[in-house]
């Protein structure tokens, strides 16, 4: 399995996941040309794909839906309720569609992608695990807390990508109106770098060897914050050099 970061934050997220004979989009944020571009950098076109895997309806995870399938038949695969906002805003062909129940699972070519529910402000978003060739990875973004349910689901994941979104008190001081941060901060907003920690913390001791903190904010977060909130959890269990810690760039 490899996997390549090709956008993440609020502006745009887009991964892709590739096998010998298999390779598709988590989400399609940012815009088709840069999607396309991006892909050829690495050898792959718009064609090569089995198909696109939606999280939730949110502009940053399917504003260059409409660009990447309007000439392809590309399936699309989202949950019910991703499915219904996606008809409602004519975020892609409806053929193209392929919903799913959240917490089921289903086959991509090579690939094996179990869903499960996060709590986010989004109609039925949801987080995943990847599976191919005996290796599990999870990807969690966009979501306002972790509980047992994501634990268990994440268990055995050799790779994590987890959302790292802002730091409370940066936010809290931080210009955004009253009403966004309160929306940040809750339950169904996004992962602080100190809940991500706490989440990481769990993934190492279940197996985890590589966590990819994701979807920093631009305005309450940096790199470097994230990076040392969840670095230093991971040394107080002595993981610290056992697991290899990325902060994705939003590009």
């Amino acid at each position: 399995m490899e996997i390549y970061q090709i956008a993440s934050g609020s502006s745009g997220n887009v991964m892709l996941f590739s096998s010998e004979k298999t390779r598709f989009l988590l989400d399609a944020g940012t815009n088709a040309r840069y999607i396309t571009k991006a892909l050829a950098e690495i050898g792959v076109s718009i064609g090569d794909l089995s198909a696109i895997v939606l999280t939730h309806e949110h502009s940053d995870h399917i504003s260059a839906l409409r660009g990447v399938t309007k000439n392809t038949d590309i399936p699309v695969y989202a949950s019910s309720g991703t499915t219904e906002a996606l008809i409602q805003n004519a975020g892609c062909k409806v053929s193209c569609i392929r919903p799913f129940r959240a917490g089921s699972g289903f086959y991509i070519g090579d690939f094996y992608l179990e869903s499960f529910e996060v709590s986010h402000d989004a109609c039925d978003c949801v987080g995943y695990t990847i599976n191919c060739g005996g290796e599990k990875t999870g990807y969690a973004t966009d979501l306002g807390c972790v509980n047992d349910r994501i634990i268990s689901m994440l268990k055995g994941s050799r790779t994590v990508i987890i959302e790292s979104n802002h730091d409370p008190e940066t936010l809290k001081k931080g210009p955004y109106p009253y009403y966004l941060k309160r929306r940040i901060l809750s339950d169904s907003g996004h992962l602080s770098n100190q809940a991500c920690a706490e989440a990481a913390l769990e993934f190492a001791k279940n197996g985890a060897r590589k966590i990819i903190l994701s979807h920093l904010s631009a305005q309450n977060n940096t790199a470097e914050m994230a990076f040392n909130t969840t670095y230093l959890k991971l040394l107080s269990i002595g993981a610290g050099e056992d697991v290899e810690l990325i902060v994705a760039k939003r590009r």
